[in-house]
């Protein structure tokens, strides 16, 4: 019967691995394209319009990058969650693909009172500034987040409704999804949290336009953004909703990190005039 199980489980693991490597294939061909277009820019100088024009392209693939990077993080999770089936069907361990994409290596347990404890899985934690003891907590709340998860599905699957707006809503509202996580952690714990499990958590400005309101404002390439508006920001899609958002043309104040310095601005609600990247990044003490 484990045998039969397996041979059920693998067509749709290899399908949904053979999508991430199409994800990431694609993400590093964008990447490499971005990098191209901006080293020919810096090599030689180019007519405004021209410059203009480069610029709208590399905006346009670095949210391109984004998505790939957010459905790369979601089939990595698709992935789990078919390894983990197939261990619990057929005996064998869980090889879990990790948040960053990486088969983890050969782990040490030590004892602890609830147990036996994954020392390796707990590090990513307490490299983030967690105590051993929160490391702990956050790790058995993902063990339980994936068996809820399961459920999840598997009900969803059963009634018919796994690809509705219901399933995207209940799988939110599930204990230990980030939108859960999100709500009950301040913002620079929520920072943490998410380098610790290898996503991005800040948004960095790699260009901006002359005359923009951006370069007005005194922003430069190399600038953190913090929060746009009362907003704290952890990916450079969030940022381009925000400013599309709202009134047109309200000022609003866009915190900046430079140098290890907070900087405020004040910007018209709007296009900013700037490339924006997501990236993970160990965030700043206080």
């Amino acid at each position: 019967m484990n045998v039969e199980l397996s041979r059920l489980l693998a067509p749709g693991l290899a399908a949904v691995v053979g999508g991430l490597a199409g994800g990431l294939v694609a993400a590093a061909w964008t990447a490499g394209s971005v990098a191209g277009e901006v080293r020919g820019a810096a090599r030689s100088p180019m007519p405004l319009d021209r410059e203009a024009e480069v610029f709208d392209i590399v905006d346009a693939l670095s949210e391109l990058v984004d998505r790939e990077v957010e459905e790369r993080l979601r089939l990595e999770d698709e992935v789990d969650e078919l390894r983990r089936r197939l261990a619990m069907a057929t005996g064998a361990p869980v090889a879990s693909a990790g948040e960053t994409g990486e088969e983890p290596a050969a782990e040490d347990a030590t004892a602890s009172e609830g147990g036996t404890r994954d020392v390796a899985a707990l590090s990513p934690f307490i490299d983030a500034g967690f105590s051993e003891d929160e490391a702990g907590w956050f790790r058995r709340l993902q063990e339980e987040h994936a068996m809820a998860r399961l459920y999840l599905r598997d009900r969803a699957t059963r009634e018919g409704w796994v690809n509705s707006r219901r399933y995207v809503e209940e799988l939110s509202a599930l204990p230990g999804s980030l939108t859960t996580l999100r709500q009950s952690m301040d913002d620079d714990t929520y920072a943490r949290y998410l380098y610790a499990i290898g996503r991005p958590n800040q948004v960095r400005i790699i260009g901006v336009l002359p005359d923009s309101a951006a370069r007005q404002a005194g922003l430069s390439p190399g600038d953190v953004v913090m929060s746009y508006g009362e907003d704290r920001l952890y990916s450079a899609r969030t940022l381009r909703g925000l400013t599309r958002a709202g009134v047109a043309g309200e000022l609003v104040p866009v915190d900046v990190l430079r140098d290890g310095q907070r900087i405020q601005a004040w910007l018209p609600r709007g296009p900013m005039g700037v490339t924006v990247t997501s990236e993970r990044a160990l965030p700043p003490e206080g």
